[in-house]
């Protein structure tokens, strides 16, 4: 759970900060056609890490 938790915090940390903000490089190199989904795909990464955490703790 923790490992999804950090690549998916990573992942979407890289794709809003890297591919959108600096634009300093795109999932495809020249189109960013792929950015929408690498975020999506690290958001979706994200929630199944915090749920599979979350319920893991529960007594």
């Amino acid at each position: 759970g923790a490992t999804l938790v950090g690549a998916g915090a990573f992942n979407l940390f890289d794709g809003v900060v890297d591919h959108y903000i600096l634009n300093l490089h795109d999932v495809v190199h020249g189109t960013q056609a792929f950015n929408p989904h690498w975020v999506g795909v690290s958001l979706l990464l994200l929630g199944v890490g915090l749920l599979v955490v979350t319920r893991n703790r529960r007594p």
